[in-house]
């Protein structure tokens, strides 16, 4: 196995953990979104156990951003900008998730090539970070209890 220069290792520390906040926000707005989901989910049922909100809830922790963020354009009522706002979250969170390693992976071995990727993921990071403060501020209007909600 081939040893890194201590500056590449350094830099690559950093990428780890630039990447590790990103998807840590990308964690939190999916979170956001389920929570956001919850109260239209409640109101469509008939007569509202405690059982079934938590069931709403565990299908809603499954479901992956892309349904969740349909789900959110047909069950709340968007702004054409909020709609696009949410799928740009979307294509910036598909993005780092399923793309980002295969477009870099082989400007990780040298420091000067590290360092531009580190901008591009410190970018990433304050789009993500910023998306998800506004979605974890908006999931607050989510947070009725069943029992506010009037059938």
């Amino acid at each position: 196995s081939q040893s890194r220069h201590p500056a590449v290792s350094l830099c690559l520390d950093e990428f780890y953990r630039l990447y590790g906040v990103a998807a840590h926000h990308c964690h939190n707005i999916e979170l956001s979104c389920a929570f956001l989901m919850r109260g239209p989910k409640w109101k469509k049922e008939r007569v509202l156990t405690a059982k079934k909100v938590e069931d709403i809830g565990k299908k809603l922790d499954r479901c992956t951003l892309g349904s969740l963020i349909s789900m959110i354009k047909s069950n709340l009522n968007l702004t054409s900008e909020d709609a696009r706002y949410f799928e740009d979250i979307l294509k910036h969170r598909n993005y780092l998730i399923h793309k980002f390693f295969g477009q870099h992976s082989k400007e990780l071995n040298s420091q000067d090539t590290l360092l531009n990727v580190q901008k591009e993921l410190r970018q990433l990071v304050i789009y993500l970070q910023e998306a998800s403060s506004v979605l974890g501020r908006c999931s607050g209007i989510a947070k009725l209890e069943p029992t506010d909600l009037k059938h």
